[in-house]
């Protein structure tokens, strides 16, 4: 799955590989930008950071950088080692992953949930699930207007990119072989590991950092970008830059993490339960 560093690179395609790299260097630009204009004294005026006062600093802020530089260059490589033959990586291979995954993203899950004051949900059970719904309503219907408007078989006449991400094509195909212990994996690392994992990073601390130099709307559109660009899938590009607006909406909602969490959880978990369906 991960290839090894000292091989040829054999990136997912071009075009995804420019997008990622466009995406992370306007999140840069911006970051820079803003914080040369904060030092010039020209920058946006101070305003409350979640989870706490004090985040992001200087060293959650050097954290993040060096985390997206590590896990793109890691997102490119992984694209060379997978095979095109349509078969399921073994679930030791999957297993690896799912650890080589935590430890990467470890050092900014201690930050985060280890936070003083790291705020709860301000909302009930009944009106979290309701705003989950809400939530995942808006992505559902964002993605449906970008498959009506043909944007995503252009994208896929155009470059020549599969439809689906891999890890889809990689559930189905477990699914269809009867291999119990890829699909568990599989279904392990989008419905838990994801939700954490990715909400912590690109909400907790790219959304923070960037809103921090560049206002709301700035951080909001240039980390769903990051987020979309990552999963390297051009023809999902739109629908999840759409989920990333979203799920930057509903942080700033509920000014605490769960909430985007339990969104992604139930997106991913409604989306591997209709391929499994469709794959037995």
């Amino acid at each position: 799955m991960l290839a090894d560093a000292t091989g040829i690179l054999v990136p997912h395609g071009v075009a995804e590989v420019c997008v990622m790299a466009f995406a992370l260097a306007l999140c840069f630009a911006l970051w820079v930008c803003g914080a040369v204009a904060r030092l010039a004294g020209n920058g946006l005026p101070a305003v409350p950071q979640y989870p706490h006062s004090l985040f992001p600093n200087k060293w959650d802020q050097l954290l993040t950088a060096g985390f997206l530089i590590v896990f793109i260059w890691c997102t490119v490589l992984a694209g060379g080692d997978r095979p095109d033959d349509g078969s399921v990586p073994s679930a030791l291979e999957l297993l690896f992953n799912i650890v080589f995954t935590l430890v990467l993203y470890l050092p900014m899950l201690a930050r985060y949930f280890t936070l003083q004051k790291l705020p709860r949900p301000r909302f009930g059970f009944i009106k979290g699930g309701l705003m989950v719904l809400g939530f995942l309503m808006i992505c559902w219907l964002g993605a449906g207007a970008v498959n009506v408007s043909g944007i995503t078989d252009w994208l896929i006449q155009a470059t020549g990119c599969p439809e689906q991400q891999d890890v889809v094509e990689e559930l189905q195909a477990g699914a269809k072989g009867g291999d119990g212990w890829s699909t568990l994996f599989i279904t392990v690392a989008a419905v838990v590991q994801a939700p954490i994992c990715e909400e912590c990073a690109f909400r907790g601390f790219l959304y923070n950092i960037l809103k921090k130099h560049a206002g709301k709307v700035s951080a909001t559109l240039a980390s769903a970008l990051l987020f979309s660009a990552v999963h390297a899938s051009l023809p999902q590009l739109l629908p999840l830059f759409i989920f990333g607006v979203v799920q930057c909406l509903a942080y700033e909602k509920a000014r605490s993490l769960w909430l985007p969490m339990c969104i992604h959880a139930a997106f991913n978990g409604v989306a591997v339960l209709t391929l499994i369906h469709q794959s037995t």
